[in-house]
């Protein structure tokens, strides 16, 4: 498993202990979207959204998702996150992790692999459908511990 070393990243940060970072706009049309925040072995953030609107070729959605609609079903084995939702907001260590995460309307996450790196976000989705995605959400990460 090969992790982005921050140091490649000037742009990312580590947050102090309550420090909140945000609101990160989060498009569902991408694959990845940066926080810009390193995340530290150890370290706990509570991650929270707001109530706006993103779709999935004109179905509408929040961050908390949808159970799935009409194809999705057929083709819910092909999401990236197959545990999340279709549109519900997943986040990642890294862009090259297998530690992917549900976020949906919000959630504490914690760091417990041996690596960092900074956490990216996404709406779930097929890979290859992206294209048909619209709009975004606002996204706030504090650092509890």
């Amino acid at each position: 498993m090969m992790i982005e070393p921050h140091l490649h990243r000037p742009h990312v940060r580590e947050l102090v202990i309550g420090e909140t970072a945000g609101p990160i706009p989060v498009l569902a049309i991408l694959l990845w979207n940066p926080s810009r925040i390193l995340a530290r072995p150890g370290q706990r953030f509570l991650i929270e959204t707001d109530d706006s609107v993103w779709t999935d070729d004109g179905l509408p959605a929040t961050a908390a998702g949808l159970p799935g609609h009409g194809i999705q079903r057929f083709t819910a084995a092909m999401c990236r996150n197959k545990n999340a939702g279709w549109l519900e907001l997943v986040g990642a260590l890294g862009r090259d992790s297998d530690d992917h995460f549900r976020v949906g309307k919000g959630t504490v996450w914690e760091n417990k692999t041996g690596n960092e790196a900074e956490l990216f976000f996404y709406a779930n989705d097929v890979y290859f459908m992206y294209f048909n995605n619209a709009g975004s959400v606002m996204v706030t990460v504090t650092r509890l511990a």
